[in-house]
């Protein structure tokens, strides 16, 4: 018998083995999550490696990687900070909170539908607010090149935290500000790619900083 299903899986289509691959490996990223229900967000379980961000931003700094600039380093940037997994499809997917309303058996109030299509769900005081951690796509922007995408990283990694630019005669600077205090000031090609490099250069040394089930 498992002659005949390992026989019977190899004549999968290859879009249903994919879909099996993903499938498993999204369910081993939620892990222990799976299937349970809660009253309050849980914590974030995702904790950065300050190694990899170091390498990362060592890397931006190279001029000899202009290729994977170009190529790799906004997915890579996606992965260390967001904990994410890519599908076969090419789509990177991470952990986040979403609700439901259920009662104390896990079941959802009524909804009833009008006769002209208008839904309605049926309020009561029976049904709560629940949260349960599911998985969801990640967007790869280019926030290396792009001051608009760099900046939507920094207001979705450390919300309230602003910036100063200077542009001198020969380079740009770029440093983080927040509540009276400064990080380093980075240098940089342009205003984008010192915005990567100081949310880096901040999430190494200070990785507690960082939203809790932040996304992009």
């Amino acid at each position: 018998m498992m002659r005949f299903l390992k026989r019977w899986r190899s004549k999968l289509p290859s879009s249903t083995k994919n879909f099996e691959k993903d499938h498993a490996a999204i369910m081993a990223m939620i892990g222990d999550f799976k299937d349970k229900r809660f009253r309050e967000i849980p914590p974030d379980p995702r904790q950065v490696d300050p190694e990899r961000l170091r390498q990362l931003r060592e890397r931006l700094t190279n001029k000899y990687a202009y290729q994977w600039r170009a190529t790799e380093a906004n997915g890579e940037l996606v992965d260390a900070l967001f904990h994410t997994i890519t599908e076969s499809d090419g789509t990177r997917m991470g952990l986040g909170p979403a609700k439901i309303t259920i009662n104390d058996k896990g079941v959802g109030p009524p909804i009833f539908v009008g006769p002209r299509g208008h839904v309605q769900i049926m309020r009561s005081s029976e049904y709560k607010l629940h949260y349960y951690i599911t998985a969801h796509s990640i967007n790869v922007l280019d926030f290396v090149n792009n001051y608009d995408h760099a900046l939507r990283l920094l207001n979705n990694l450390l919300p309230g935290c602003g910036f100063s630019v200077h542009a001198l005669s020969k380079r740009t600077v770029v440093r983080l500000e927040k509540d009276g205090q400064s990080g380093p000031w980075i240098e940089c090609g342009s205003v984008a790619l010192g915005l990567v490099l100081a949310i880096l250069d901040h999430a190494e040394r200070r990785p507690e900083d960082l939203e809790h089930w932040r996304s992009i």
